[in-house]
C-alpha cells in the first residue's frame, strides 16, 4: 500500500446550521484525546464502519459487493484493528446483502481474544432464511460461543447499547418496505455528549417514511451526522427524512456504479446547509470525529472534524 496522506476539516454544528472554523492546536488536540470516531471506509461497491471511543469498538456492516475481496476485506479489518490495539463490542448486520456484510464472517473466524470486547454483541434484522451469507455469520458466532450472542431487532422497539459509559445507541428497525426483508435495515442513533449520529445502512424513501411513522422511533432520527442510506442512490434519503434529521454532516459509501454513486438529486436534498462527503469523490476513507463538546466553552455548537485519508487503508484500489 502507498503512503497515506490526510487533510482535515473542522465544522462548528449547532440546531440551524454548521461554519467552517480554525480551532487551536490545543482545541484540536483535546478533541483528538477524547473523542468518538466514525470512519466509513472506502471499499468500492460496498460498506465498511468503525465506531471506536478510547480502546472500544463498534464494526456497523463490512463487506464488498465483489466477492473476491471479502477474504482480503476481512484479513484487513482484522489488522487495522489489532494495529490500533482496538477491542470489538459488537457487530451490526444492518441488513443481509453481501455489499455490506460478506467479510462479517471472516473478521469473526478470524477473531481472537486480541481483538474481541469479553462480550461481543451482534445485531441484525431478525432474517434467518437459507441464505448463505446469514449462515456464514451465524455460523462463525456459533464458534464463538462463550464470547458472542446474536440479536435480533425487533419492529417498532428500539434497542439499547452502550459502546462506552459514555457512548449510547439505540438500533431500531420496522417492518417490510415492499422489497422484502434484504431491505429491511437497522438503523442505528449514537449519541456521546452533545453529539449526534445516525448509521441507516440500505433503505428506500418508503421505508424511511415508515420508520418516521412510529413515535418512539422519529425522534432517534434527528442528529447531527448523518451515514446517508443506500450509497447516495437516488431511492433513498427521501425529502421527508431529511427534513425530519435535519443533518448538518453528511457521508455516503460510494463507487462509480449506479446504486452505488452519490446522485445530485440527494445532494440537492440535503440542501446547502449540509456538508456532504463521499468515499469515492475524495478517493479514500472519511473519519468523523468529535469530542461532543461545544467549540467554545458555553457554546451551543459542537465541534466535528472531517477527516479523509487517502487512500483507502483497507481497499487502496477501491
Amino acid at each position: 500500500m502507498s503512503h497515506a496522506t490526510t487533510s482535515s476539516t473542522f465544522w462548528a454544528v449547532s440546531a440551524t446550521g454548521v461554519e467552517s472554523v480554525a480551532p487551536s492546536e490545543e482545541r484540536i488536540s483535546g478533541l483528538r484525546t477524547d473523542d468518538l470516531e466514525m470512519t466509513v471506509f472506502s471499499v468500492g461497491e460496498g460498506e465498511t464502519i468503525l465506531l471506536t471511543r478510547r480502546r472500544l469498538a463498534m464494526l456497523v456492516d463490512g463487506g464488498s459487493g465483489m466477492q473476491h475481496t471479502n477474504q482480503q476485506l476481512g484479513d484487513a479489518l482484522r489488522n487495522y484493528i489489532l494495529a490500533k490495539h482496538l477491542k470489538l463490542r459488537a457487530v451490526v448486520a444492518s441488513h443481509p446483502h453481501v455489499d455490506h456484510t460478506n467479510a462479517e464472517a471472516v473478521v469473526l473466524t478470524l477473531a481472537t481474544p486480541d481483538i474481541l470486547a469479553r462480550k461481543v454483541a451482534h445485531f441484525d434484522n431478525g432474517t434467518r432464511r437459507d441464505k448463505q451469507i446469514v449462515q456464514s455469520i451465524l455460523g462463525a458466532i456459533n464458534t464463538l460461543t462463550d464470547r458472542a450472542a446474536t440479536t435480533a431487532v425487533p419492529d417498532n422497539s428500539p434497542q439499547a447499547f452502550r459502546l462506552s459509559n459514555d457512548v449510547k445507541t439505540r438500533l431500531f428497525a420496522t417492518g417490510r418496505d415492499g422489497r422484502g426483508d434484504d431491505y429491511k435495515s437497522v438503523f442505528m442513533f449514537v449519541r456521546f455528549r452533545e453529539a449526534r449520529l445516525l448509521l441507516t445502512g440500505d433503505a428506500y424513501k418508503r421505508y424511511e417514511q415508515k420508520l418516521l411513522a412510529v413515535g418512539v422511533l422519529k425522534p432517534l432520527m434527528t442528529a447531527h451526522v448523518l451515514k446517508i442510506t443506500h450509497h447516495g442512490s437516488d431511492g433513498g434519503t427521501g425529502a421527508g427524512f431529511v427534513k425530519n434529521c435535519r443533518p448538518k454532516i453528511a457521508v455516503a459509501s460510494t463507487a462509480e456504479a449506479a446504486d452505488h454513486r452519490l446522485e445530485a438529486s440527494v445532494k440537492q436534498r440535503l440542501g446547502s446547509r449540509c456538508r456532504t462527503f463521499d468515499t469515492h469523490s475524495v478517493g479514500g476513507d472519511i473519519t468523523i470525529r468529535t469530542d461532543g463538546r461545544p467549540v467554545v466553552a458555553g457554546g451551543s455548537d459542537v465541534l466535528y472534524e472531517v477527516e479523509i485519508v487517502r487512500p483507502g487503508r483497507l481497499m487502496p484500489h477501491a
